[in-house]
């Protein structure tokens, strides 16, 4: 009986602690369902130690498998990607080659904390459209809405996480502030790219990071009625 006591403590302890770490992750990928699970672990080590029983943890256990069954978990996604979580980008958004080009440059702002990426992507971007697209490149979510407040931007390119403001949040701003704007989530985490993830659903389009930047490149054609490698644009 000793030994059990013994366990259930180290048990009750070590959910407290998951559920310690899983606030860190709610923390970082704000998605509520990890919220919920860490009130659940904590609760329930903790319950388990007051009352001395493996109720609070069985009870717990079970409701944490059920809110990770019924709103996923991006931790789990990102490390292991399916195919059904394919790049999501609206069908009804193609190229219309009826119009005339119209000479006029658009502008394409990339928000990413990879100084890397924020160096490579313009350039794909430059050779993608033959100089018919202006990028402006920011580390910082806050630093890109206080550029919007004053320059005419076409589309934004945003990650999601970031260590100031979260692309989510950042969505939001541009689209509260600026509804016609349009903005591409372009992201690492395809658990963010899922159908009807109601995180990104303010988003045109949502595309995994990939060594290859062919289908951000496509996507931004389709967004701004540019034809990639030949530098037509349309109207």
């Amino acid at each position: 009986m000793v030994l059990l006591k013994y366990i259930l403590y180290a048990m009750s302890a070590w959910f407290v602690v998951l559920g310690i770490m899983v606030l860190n992750a709610y923390a970082q990928f704000k998605f509520k369902g990890y919220f919920y699970a860490a009130i659940c672990y904590i609760s329930g080590g903790i319950l388990a130690i007051v009352y001395k029983s493996w109720l609070p943890l069985i009870v717990s256990y079970i409701l944490v498998r059920i809110i990770r069954y019924r709103m996923g978990d991006p931790i789990n996604e990102l490390t292991n990607p399916t195919e059904d979580h394919a790049n999501v980008l609206s069908d009804e958004i193609v190229f219309d080659e009826s119009k005339e080009y119209t000479g006029q440059e658009k502008v394409v702002l990339i928000v990413d904390d990879d100084k890397h990426l924020l160096k490579l992507l313009p350039l794909e971007i430059y050779d993608a459209f033959e100089g018919r697209i202006k990028t402006v490149e920011f580390l910082s979510p806050i630093d890109a809405l206080l550029y919007l407040t004053s320059n005419k931007v076409d589309l934004v390119i945003s990650c999601i996480l970031f260590p100031d403001m979260d692309g989510i949040t950042f969505l939001n701003e541009c689209k509260s502030r600026y509804p016609q704007l349009l903005f591409i989530i372009y992201t690492s985490n395809d658990w963010y790219i899922k159908k009807g993830r109601k995180e990104v659903a303010a988003a045109e389009a949502c595309i995994v990071k990939r060594a290859d930047p062919s289908e951000l490149i496509v996507a931004i054609g389709k967004l701004l009625s540019i034809s990639p490698y030949e530098g037509i644009l349309y109207e």
